[in-house]
């Protein structure tokens, strides 16, 4: 990489990396700015991987190693990365005007704004070139950066306008989507996917395929974006089991087929097993378990350590509350509005499960559906119900008929999927026409 210089600072020296780079090599001073730090707001994924790294080492130890926060985060980005961003954040450190606390603040500024280069750039390009040539010195450009901005510190957002959005919008749907490659599914959500930010609850009777639903959904978010990380919190499942169901739902082959020996598949069943054991091994790198105790602290450490975008809930009355409560009902509605803001903060899609009683597939509204929370209602974007013809049986080992009725979907239409169940390979197919 070139040696960077005040002309150069527009194509390499972004807000992002001098935003690292202070919390890194001068955390005495970010400290004060931690609670403005939000890895959710750093458009690039590796650069949020490194503050999430860094924040958890200063909540741990009180203090942040560069060296530890760079080897740490090599577990889960790939070298090439992580040996960029280090030349990166070294090159803009050299720079005198990056150690500047007001130029830290306005690169601040523009992260939590997502204004990453043309203004914040040019600003710090023109003071740092009068830096450079030594016309004026450190404290000398701390007041330029003043006098550039008017004075401002850290625009808070209270500040945003419509205008600031209305500018920008385009540029923050970038990256939000999380599609999954299945048609049927994608089709469900308003601009053919699900986004960040978003909590999805989804609930059917037992048997009804909702844990099926959910790894289907992840194997193809995982397997659509390669840069996808994904939590699995486990409920009653274990991970042997779920990835019996995984190379099932992938090799479309029934689970009874599966457990027996080579010597009993054909050539082309064996070579079709080994082609989705690879797929599977390659995705898996990217899906980690949570398993019990499980409460909503676990979940966001994990999303946090990971740097997910994924999140799954199997399911959601296992979770443990905040605070007991003698009423079973807050405890639920406490682990829901924690769900929610964990969701909203780390900017992940997050697919809760939640159980439904015998005999309600049929309840076709929000509130008999999710009874025992009053907060799915108001916290959940999108919540969906799983209910079966009549003639189906669920729990079996053969095919049921299922409807993914749409009861909430608080940016779009109400739309619904009629899909078929293949229990005996875990995965959904869509049903069209009759």
């Amino acid at each position: 990489m070139a040696r960077l210089t005040p002309t150069t600072l527009e194509q390499h020296a972004t807000a992002e990396t001098s935003v690292v780079a202070f919390l890194l090599f001068k955390t005495d001073e970010a400290v004060r700015y931690l609670s403005l730090i939000d890895p959710s707001h750093f458009r690039n994924h590796y650069r949020a991987k490194i503050v999430r790294v860094a924040l958890q080492h200063y909540r741990r130890d009180g203090v942040i190693t560069p060296e530890l926060v760079i080897e740490e985060s090599r577990e889960w980005i790939d070298d090439e990365q992580v040996n960029r961003f280090w030349t990166e954040a070294t090159e803009v450190w050299s720079f005198g005007i990056f150690k500047c606390v007001t130029s830290f603040r306005i690169a601040l500024d523009a992260v939590r704004n997502r204004a990453m280069k043309a203004g914040v750039s040019d600003l710090l390009k023109t003071v740092g070139r009068e830096l450079e040539s030594g016309d004026i010195d450190l404290d000398q450009a701390r007041g330029r950066l003043q006098e550039l901005t008017g004075g401002q510190s850290v625009r808070h957002d209270s500040d945003e306008t419509l205008a600031n959005v209305i500018d920008r919008i385009d540029d923050d749907d970038e990256g939000q989507k999380i599609p999954t490659g299945i048609g049927w599914w994608d089709r469900l959500f308003h601009g053919g996917a699900m986004e960040r930010g978003h909590i999805m609850v989804v609930a059917a009777p037992p048997g009804g395929g909702k844990s099926a639903l959910a790894l289907q959904v992840t194997l193809g978010v995982l397997t659509k974006d390669e840069e996808s990380v994904g939590i699995w919190a486990m409920g009653e499942m274990t991970p042997k089991q779920l990835a019996r169901r995984s190379l099932a739902c992938v090799s479309g082959m029934p689970l009874s087929l599966l457990e027996r020996g080579e010597d009993s598949l054909s050539g082309a069943q064996l070579d079709r097993k080994q082609r989705s054991l690879n797929t599977i091994r390659e995705v898996g790198k990217r899906l980690r378990f949570i398993q019990p105790p499980i409460t909503p602290q676990t979940i966001e450490d994990a999303i946090a350590q990971h740097g997910a975008t994924w999140l799954v809930v199997d399911y959601l009355q296992l979770v443990r509350p905040v605070r007991a409560s003698s009423s079973r009902r807050e405890e639920v509605d406490q682990v829901v509005r924690e769900l929610a803001r964990i969701t909203k903060q780390h900017n992940i899609a997050a697919f809760v499960i939640s159980n439904m009683p015998k005999g309600d597939g049929s309840r076709r509204d929000i509130f008999s559906a999710f009874k025992e929370s009053s907060e799915i209602e108001y916290c959940a974007d999108l919540a969906f119900v799983g209910e079966r013809e009549e003639e189906s049986e669920i729990g079996q080992l053969e095919d049921a008929e299922i409807t993914w009725r749409m009861l909430k979907n608080r940016h779009g239409p109400i739309r619904n999927a009629r899909t078929l169940f293949q229990a005996p390979s875990q995965r959904f197919v869509e049903i069209i026409g009759g």
